[in-house]
């Protein structure tokens, strides 16, 4: 369970019990950044994509119930000027043949939560804590557009580099083993493995893609060609903001979107 306010510090729990009545939350402190107003007409904003999503899809990686893949993408040295990330981007499959040629009669689809965390200074890891607000919730069925699925507002691209997660939720009764639709594209990597996944039905910690058990087999090594998976995610940025909205109307709040 994981608790979060805009003006506390984001807790997670692991179990619930019976005497757990109280929980104190750490407050926090946020400074805003300086606002500048300009009479100029600004230029038009071009976005760009950064990650894997141009890649070759080359495998791809079921979901499942409380399963979580986050694919670090790090700050880019040449940019002049810190961007502003305005939306995140995946490649998924809603077929429901996979990899091992099976077919799922009675296909699952799950709400996927897609969130933008930084990693941790001593693991590498993904933090608990989430930039947007708890994440971005896209339906179960609802398929995930060219676009990606935007931000309610733009946030800068942090300078440590910042993970872009994907977890995969359902309300039906499934078994750990059971493939939920849609499955995350992937591609094969020889370089330094910037995936990572959590497998939380099993109790299990972050580990990097290149430590994952299935992988370690005979099988597996022949096909792979020492090559690691790598998630097919991403994110669309830009050099500026958009333009200011001056007709009079309030700009709707941010919402929070907490599991």
């Amino acid at each position: 369970m994981r608790l979060s306010h805009i003006c506390y510090e984001t807790k997670s729990i692991a179990k619930v019990t019976v005497d757990l009545c109280t929980i104190f939350l750490v407050p926090k402190s946020i400074a805003l950044g300086e606002v500048a107003i300009s009479a100029k007409v600004p230029k038009r904003m071009k976005t760009t994509e950064v990650g894997l999503m141009k890649a070759k899809t080359q495998t791809k990686h079921k979901g499942a119930n409380g399963f979580e893949m986050g694919l670090f993408i790090p700050y880019d040295s040449i940019w002049t000027e810190t961007p502003y990330i305005h939306s995140i981007m995946a490649s998924l499959d809603y077929s429901t043949r996979y990899l091992v040629f099976t077919e799922i009669k009675k296909p699952i689809y799950a709400t996927l939560r897609f969130d933008l965390r930084l990693p941790d200074s001593k693991t590498g890891t993904p933090k608990d804590e989430s930039l947007i607000d708890g994440g971005v919730l896209l339906p179960a069925g609802q398929k995930l557009g060219k676009d990606g699925i935007s931000l309610s507002h733009p946030i800068p691209f942090p300078h440590t580099g910042v993970f872009v997660v994907v977890e995969w939720i359902t309300t039906a009764q499934v078994s750990e083993s059971c493939n939920l639709v849609p499955s995350l594209n992937m591609t094969l990597n020889v370089g330094d493995c910037k995936t990572w996944n959590k497998k939380t039905f099993r109790g299990q910690d972050w580990m990097q893609e290149q430590d994952e058990p299935a992988y370690q087999n005979e099988e597996a090594q022949v096909f792979y060609k020492g090559r690691t998976p790598t998630a097919k995610l991403g994110l669309k940025i830009s050099t500026a903001l958009p333009a200011p909205n001056f007709t009079g109307q309030t700009p709707p709040s941010p919402r929070f979107k907490d599991i």
